[in-house]
Parts: structure tokens; sequence; C-alpha cells
């Protein structure tokens, strides 16, 4: 199943399911609020590959209008929202808007939104936006966004597991030449936010960007968990120059856990964090 168009592919309450493969498109159009794709309901790959199912593939590239902020790339948001395959892959590739000044997220998945694999792999890729227009100043364009967060602003959670497969996050923050502040690689962020896999290996790899503070390459606080029970865990972050507390890994506040009980021999898990300026 494929479902493209130049506009905003919006999933709403009902469902959209496949047996085989299943690949949805976008690109938003003008205005606030244009994310290339909107998933509020479900999307489901209920088979395997071997039983005739398929992989899910979501591509999102939020609308480039100078005047449009929250344009994401992918929003997965709210408790109904689920992204899920029985035992095939998962993959989520979106881009924020470049255009306009701010809060133009790659990948924003929050408010009990669901992404799951059974055992297959899940992959999300996200490019925050941003502006470099000499005019502007932009904040808060992260790569990838799993949050309570300041987008929807309920007091819920996100989760992304997987029972044997790996779990992949990557996310830069890559707009223009005036971001200043908050413009992260990864955030992770939220009591009862998770990111994690029963066998597999977590991997977050970010890279922030920005002028001023707060620019980190993966942040995981406020309560937020990722947890891998038997695989290894590679986090890398990348803090942008700035002027203060660019962090390459930031992990912070009451009850954030990142955890690992690896068994196997190799590679060992690591966390790899590059700062920036200040502190």
């Amino acid at each position: 199943v494929l479902v493209s168009t130049t506009g905003t592919v919006q999933v709403s309450s009902t469902s959209v399911s496949s047996g085989g493969g299943l690949s949805i498109l976008g690109v938003g159009g003008a205005g606030n609020s244009s994310s290339g794709v909107q998933v509020i309901g479900k999307v489901k790959s209920a088979n395997t590959v071997a039983g005739g199912g398929g992989n899910i593939t979501i591509t999102g590239s939020g609308g480039q209008s100078a005047s449009a902020n929250l344009s994401h790339g992918v929003f997965v948001s709210g408790s109904v929202a689920t992204v899920s395959s029985n035992a095939s892959n998962v993959t989520i590739v979106g881009s924020g808007n470049s255009a306009s000044t701010g809060n133009n997220i790659g990948v924003d998945i929050n408010s009990s939104a669901l992404v799951t694999s059974a055992t297959g792999s899940i992959n999300v890729t996200g490019t925050g936006g941003g502006s470099s227009a000499a005019s502007n100043t932009s904040a808060n364009n992260d790569g990838v966004q799993l949050s309570t967060g300041a987008v929807v602003s309920n007091a819920s959670t996100y989760t992304t597991t997987t029972t044997g497969g790996n779990v992949s996050i990557t996310g830069a923050s890559a707009g223009g030449t005036t971001l200043t502040s908050a413009n992260n690689g990864i955030n992770i962020t939220g009591a009862g936010t998770q990111v994690t896999t029963s066998a597999g290996t977590v991997t977050l790899l970010g890279t922030g960007a920005g002028t001023t503070n707060d620019n980190y390459g993966v942040g995981i606080q406020g309560g937020s968990t990722v947890l891998t029970s038997t695989g290894n865990l590679q986090i890398t972050g990348q803090a942008a120059a700035g002027t203060s507390f660019n962090d390459g890994v930031r992990i912070s506040g009451t009850n954030t856990l990142v955890q690992t009980s690896q068994t196997s021999a190799a590679p060992a898990s690591n966390i790899l964090g590059t700062a920036g300026a200040g502190r």
C-alpha cells in the first residue's frame, strides 16, 4: 500500500492497515502546523514478511513556508496513535520546515503515542528545521523529540518498544546559521517516556545546533527511560558550539533511567558525548 501526496497526510482515528508492505509519504502545505505526515490514528502491518506482511515506512517533510511554525516532518500524537508491525521493520523519516523561525521538528512523537514492532527493528531518523535568514533567530528545532512536550500539552507518555529487534534513533538539528537555543539532536523527556527493547541494541545518535545555550546532542531527562534488557546500549551525542550548557549527552531529572543488563560479550555498551562551549 502506498499513500502519497503533496499535502499533509493525516491518519485519523480510523486505521490504515495492510497485510503487505505499507508506505506513507507526505509533504506539508502552507500555514502553521503543516506537518508532512500526521498520525493520530493507527498504522498497522499485521503479518510477517514470510506470511505476506511487510515493512512500514513513513516519510514526511514539513511545509516550507516562512510564516509557518510547528511544521514537523512526521507528527505522531495521542493515546490512539499507533504505528505497529507484528514482525517486520518500522521506519520513520522526517524533516521539519527549514524556512521559518522555529518549532519545526523532524520527528515528533508524544502524548501516549506508540511505535512498536514485536520482533522487527525500529528506525527513526529526524532532521530539525529552522531558517538561516539573517532576520530570524530559530529555536526548538529538534531532530527527534519523544515527549509529553511543547507541541501537545498532555501529561502523558510515549513508548517505542520491540521484543527482539533493534531500536535506532538518529536526530540532527540541521537548520540555518542563526539557530539559537534548544535545537537538540534527540530530546527524550517526560515521566513515562520510554525507548526500550528486550534483546536488541538501542542506538541513539544525536547532533545539536545553535549559537547560544542548551543545544545538546542527546537529551534523556524528566523521568524518561532508555532501556535494553539483554542487548547493548550505544549513545553518541555531539553538542553545538554555542555559549553555555551545550552537552554532548545530557541525562538529568528525578527518576530518569538509562540502563542495560547486557549479556553478550561484544560490543560493549557505550555513552559518548562531545560538549560544545561553556557550561
